[in-house]
């Protein structure tokens, strides 16, 4: 049976991806077929988007390309053209499947749209509006910029972890690409944004997954600088002699003074005062382009008191940890695309923010990189990028389906979409109310500034660890979960505790934030008993830190977030129908997410050599992969539309404490939510997770990241597969074997097994 299922699944990978064949020929990669559909009774059809992600504006100011990339399950072709003057599109050029990024060519006749599922980029002429030329690239080539003198270009490449550079020969209606692999530069997790400085001299590279922005000297190419700004980079862009990088704090969730050396210090805590979710901060870093020094660092607005569980400045324990009040400008959530204008001879930094759909502007002093806030103004849903045009800029509304125009005080002025709003205006089904809950969480919390998708990039994980929660002891720590796949890898979360009618591993917490004190029991004593009705009656001592905005109740302040992020109060009624309140916010968040599979398809070939091995050795019953990872997600999870719940002890041996305490273990308050979660509060049993889409995780895996790659993951420590620097974390208290039996295995046989994983 397992051996059948086995085979079943590798004809579907075989059908869902391909690969570069050595003679470079044109391919497309084909996206997974749905796991979820009419067969479950959750499953309700949705409406085809083109979800558009990308602009350029033509260097006439005219006119606007848009790059329409899809869903990764049902990709779009096309790049639209938008007449900003008259503010209507022109029509569409079919460039290839999923297209990502675009960038027009300094003369102005020609536009580079990298497609991130085809072997290729394509050359648009922007007067015939045809693809006149495709150049080769590799799958996931993402971002693409020019150098000033038009003489180069930069793409990023997220499957190689690599930027490549174009050779260009470019004249009036020529464009050649005399070498498109002319060098080869390597960068940190998936690269995704690139900038170049106006004067030609300095390369920035951007990694969304990662946490550190690269810095390089051109035209030589030489590396200056790898700047770790333990976050997330969501952009970067140059100004005069500055450079911006947009970031989501430093924070890792952990105690200032507890736990692991999360800022490198050589202390143990974090860098920052508050703790778990709260420690969720928006940054923008200024830092200097010669060399890439951090000079300034500008963080949220909320840092303080709109939540029970904000740290205050004044506290003494943490004054170290406090950002100065003057550097709390930051006045969204999520800062994910930016571009710098001048405007009446000052340079201008304009920020989208994804989480809080909004747009602000900042003035920058050229002389000391300084940011002052000038003005703010909502926009589309879910902002993704953002370019200068005339006195003002142009917005993608990525959910929104639309391209924006806002005027110099950031208020929109226009709209023309260029997407698909055929099934209705987003959001149109519950799921897609689900989807927007994912972005823009930031309104309906109380501070204002944390969002799902702060975790969830793209909806995969930053290569970085956090202590939650749901943990015991703060010192722990938790890689996030990708939310690729999630339809067939139920029941979800790492300890299988979760599915779509119990979702409240973010949500919840952001409840509790809602009921202030009445959540936490140290504030509780005879003197300050906790009320029946937490909500209408809060304890004494919470009565200097009302409710947000006056709401007497936490469903009360949901609804009317919906009322203002979503224009309704009720769900659709397609799936449920439900008040908007924190129920059903949750279970809309979980129908999002069976919905669409988020898998991105397959780059690595599954036909090679190695990879046939590979798939031997994993269905090896003496190796044990399919005990594990038998279903159709190479999980534990869902086999004809039911829901096998397994449980297992750890793989790994768990984290400890100097003392002894194990810091694997989840809380009383976690068990409670998910009653079934198993835990002895000694140790905790883990489900299953998919092995699915390995090639695009963070470079961190297991638990709780403490491995730096999959060879790490499977190999007993001390394995002749290992190379120097690198540890083997297959064995549990001393015992080798606890993750599968691999202690056996040639370093050639390791290396098959890691290629095959490396396809599914």
């Amino acid at each position: 049976m397992k051996r059948a299922a086995l085979a079943l699944a590798l004809g579907l990978l075989a059908a869902c991806s391909d690969a570069p064949a050595p003679s470079g020929l044109r391919r497309e990669l084909r996206a997974y077929p749905p796991a979820f559909g009419p067969g479950d009774p959750l499953f309700t059809p949705q409406p085809h988007r083109d979800r558009p992600l990308r602009v350029a504006v033509a260097p006439d100011g005219n006119t606007a390309w848009v790059t329409l990339q899809g869903v990764e399950d049902l990709p779009s072709r096309a790049v639209a053209l938008v007449d900003l003057r008259q503010q209507r599109t022109l029509g569409r050029v079919e460039v290839g499947l999923s297209p990502t990024s675009i960038g027009i060519h300094p003369q102005g006749r020609h536009a580079v749209v990298t497609t991130r599922y085809v072997n290729r980029a394509a050359v648009v002429d922007t007067v015939t509006r045809r693809v006149v030329a495709e150049v080769p690239t590799d799958f996931y080539a993402t971002d693409v910029v020019f150098t000033p003198d038009g003489r180069r270009a930069y793409l990023s490449n997220r499957w190689r972890d690599q930027v490549v550079r174009w050779d260009l020969r470019v004249d009036g209606a020529s464009f050649a690409v005399t070498d498109p692999f002319a060098a080869r530069l390597a960068v940190g997790t998936h690269p995704r944004d690139l900038a170049v400085s106006p004067d030609g001299t300095r390369l920035a590279v951007a990694a969304l997954d990662g946490l550190t922005l690269h810095l390089f000297e051109l035209p030589s190419e030489r590396r200056l600088a790898d700047v770790n700004l333990r976050a997330p980079v969501n952009d970067v862009v140059f100004a005069g002699p500055w450079l911006v990088a947009l970031s989501q704090g430093p924070g890792s969730g952990h105690p200032p003074a507890v736990g692991p050396d999360t800022d490198e210090d050589g202390r143990p805590g974090d860098s920052t005062a508050n703790e778990n979710f709260q420690d969720q901060q928006n940054d923008l870093v200024v830092l200097r382009a010669a060399e890439g020094a951090v000079v300034r660092r500008y963080t949220s607005d909320s840092i303080c008191c709109r939540d029970w569980r904000d740290v205050s400045p004044e506290d003494p324990r943490f004054g170290a940890f406090v950002p100065p009040r003057d550097t709390w400008i930051v006045g969204g959530a999520v800062p994910e695309a930016s571009a710098v204008c001048e405007r009446e001879g000052a340079l201008r930094l304009w920020v989208a923010y994804q989480g809080s759909s909004e747009l602000e502007v900042f003035r920058l002093d050229a002389a000391t990189g300084a940011l002052t806030p000038e003005a703010r103004a909502p926009t589309g849903h879910a902002p993704s990028h953002v370019a200068c045009d005339g006195d003002g800029v142009v917005v993608v509304s990525q959910l929104g389906e639309a391209l924006e125009l806002h005027g110099p005080d950031a208020r929109r002025r226009g709209r023309v979409v260029v997407g698909d709003e055929s099934g209705g205006a987003f959001p149109a089904t519950d799921a897609e109310l689900g989807e927007l809950v994912n972005v823009s969480t930031a309104a309906f919390t109380v501070d204002g500034d944390q969002s799902c998708v702060m975790c969830h990039r793209e909806f995969g994980a930053p290569d970085k660890p956090f202590s939650m929660p749901l943990l015991v002891h703060p010192e722990g720590t938790r890689m996030t979960m990708p939310h690729r796949g999630l339809a067939d890898t139920r029941p979800w979360f790492f300890e299988a505790a979760m599915d779509e009618n119990n979702f409240f591993p973010v949500l919840n917490e952001f409840a509790r934030s809602e009921n202030f004190c009445c959540a936490d029991p140290a504030l509780w004593s005879a003197t300050n008993p906790a009320p029946t009705d937490c909500e209408a009656r809060p304890p004494a001592v919470c009565a200097t830190r009302p409710y947000p905005r006056n709401f007497p109740t936490r469903n009360a302040f949901y609804l009317d977030a919906s009322r203002r992020v979503f224009g309704r109060t009720r769900t659709v009624g397609d799936a449920f129908d439900a008040p908007l309140n924190f129920q059903g916010l949750t279970r809309a968040l979980g129908l999002s997410l069976l919905h669409r599979s988020r898998l991105l398809p397959v780059p690595n070939p599954p036909d090679t050599p190695a990879a046939r091995r590979g798939a031997a050795l994993f269905a090896n019953p003496v190796v044990g992969c399919l005990g594990c990872h038998d279903g159709p997600g190479f999980a534990a999870s869902t086999v004809a539309d039911v829901v096998r719940r397994v449980h297992f002890g750890p793989v790994v041996t768990p984290n400890r404490s100097p003392d002894g305490r194990n810091l694997d273990v989840v809380s009383a308050g976690f068990r409670a939510t998910f009653p079934d979660t198993v835990s002895d509060m000694t140790d905790i049993e883990f489900g299953a997770p998919t092995l699915r889409g390995l090639w695009a995780h963070p470079r961190r895996f297991l638990h709780d990241g403490r491995a730096r790659s999959v060879r790490e993951v499977l190999a007993t420590p001390g394995h002749p597969a290992l190379t120097p620097g690198e540890r083997g974390f297959n064995e549990l208290d001393g015992r080798p074997d606890a993750h599968g039996a691999t202690s056996h295995l040639s370093p050639s046989q390791l290396a098959d097994l890691v290629a095959y994983l490396e396809t599914l």
